[in-house]
């Protein structure tokens, strides 16, 4: 959207996904910390790899 000359629509598409990618990464990490997978600690990498790559883009749309 943004190359498209939509640039508030984009950015408002990129932090709500961002935003919502973080948000399920910490459910994802609440959840192996509940148990509800087989072996605690078994979700942590897949939490961190969906987890960090959007948090560090919406750290970086506020510069």
């Amino acid at each position: 959207m943004v190359n498209t000359g939509h640039v508030v629509v984009g950015y408002t598409l990129v932090i709500y996904c961002c935003a919502n990618m973080v948000l399920s990464g910490a459910t994802m990490g609440l959840a192996d910390w509940l148990g509800h997978y087989p072996k605690k600690g078994d979700s942590v990498p897949g939490t961190l790899a969906s987890t960090v790559p959007a948090l560090v883009a919406l750290i970086a749309l506020a510069f």
